[in-house]
């Protein structure tokens, strides 16, 4: 495990191999999510549910100060994690997903799990977006308060700029500001998209049409 996660306890999760895994008697189609401390996955796989299991890997948050740091190691740290990801999924689906400095690393994450399938991973990103385009099912979430990163509160129409670079895409918006998405109301949102979008991702493998529908992954506050 990398960082803080041997905080965890025991009894609520288990490393594998360079992940943690919780929830680990859901029968459901596992997500894969890059955090920064590790009361995140705490509080996500509770909100999720004991029938969704949830791996959880690291940032560099708390490792490394620098940001120039930080990006030259990224890459190395996502090959890492892609490489546990392909021993676990084999060729079933993937949800694949980071949070803020997380977002970065599992993008190349993502992009390099990709070339090597026939179904890309759905990648998940919360207050961010790729830094290029994304050839496979995109969902971007951004905070209703977070003017920092939410597009929707700046100048400009984002659903344009996505539009002209990623073949399929979704959004949507979680109640609160940056850095409390693990907290509710945040959390519950964050969890209903996400499972949502597993729902999704297991309609696909049944009908074993190989497309992703994205369309109805709204928001649900309730």
């Amino acid at each position: 495990m990398l960082g803080s996660f041997s905080e965890v306890p025991p009894r609520i999760a288990r490393p594998a191999g360079r992940l943690t895994l919780f929830n680990e008697g859901g029968g459901r189609t596992p997500i894969f999510w890059c955090f920064n401390h590790y009361a995140e996955p705490v509080l996500l796989a509770a909100r999720l549910g004991a029938d969704q299991p949830l791996y959880a890997m690291h940032s560099f948050q708390g490792i490394l100060v620098e940001g120039d740091e930080k990006r030259r190691h990224g890459p190395a740290l996502a090959r890492l994690y892609a490489e546990e990801i392909r021993a676990i999924t084999g060729s079933a689906p993937i949800l694949i997903g980071g949070n803020c400095q997380s977002a970065p690393i599992i993008e190349i994450a993502a992009r390099t799990i990709a070339a090597g399938r026939a179904r890309p991973p759905l990648l998940t990103m919360l207050e961010s977006e790729p830094a290029r385009t994304y050839d496979g099912p995109l969902l971007m979430l951004f905070g209703d308060r977070s003017e920092r990163y939410n597009p929707f509160l700046r100048r400009g129409d984002p659903v344009a700029r996505w539009r002209s670079r990623h073949p399929e895409f979704a959004w949507g918006i979680v109640r609160g500001a940056h850095g409390t998405y693990f907290r509710e109301p945040g959390v519950g949102d964050l969890a209903g998209f996400l499972r949502r979008a597993v729902d999704a991702m297991e309609r696909m493998d049944r009908l074993g049409n190989g497309v992703l529908r994205l369309d109805d992954l709204d928001p649900d506050p309730a």
